[in-house]
């Protein structure tokens, strides 16, 4: 297994792929935002009971439920895979 095959296991061990459904993208929709692809993210967050969100814009989450994590943060949060 090459190097970037290895490294995206590795990432999908840690991180859960949610598929985008009736019931989520209605629950964008009914958002108060902007931004629907951030509503997006949030209501898939939230059908899972993720943990985090992980963005570089940190602002664009702050009024909602799901605490939003840079990159950087992630990495001090994650244990070493």
């Amino acid at each position: 297994m090459d190097f970037a095959m290895k490294s995206v296991c590795e990432i999908r061990s840690v991180f859960q792929i949610v598929p985008l459904d009736d019931y989520i993208v209605d629950r964008a929709i009914a958002a108060v935002t902007w931004d629907f692809e951030d509503a997006i993210q949030v209501a898939a967050a939230a059908k899972v009971k993720a943990d985090f969100i992980v963005t570089r814009n940190l602002k664009h989450f702050a009024p909602f439920v799901t605490q939003a994590i840079t990159a950087e943060e992630m990495v001090t949060i994650v244990e070493p895979i």
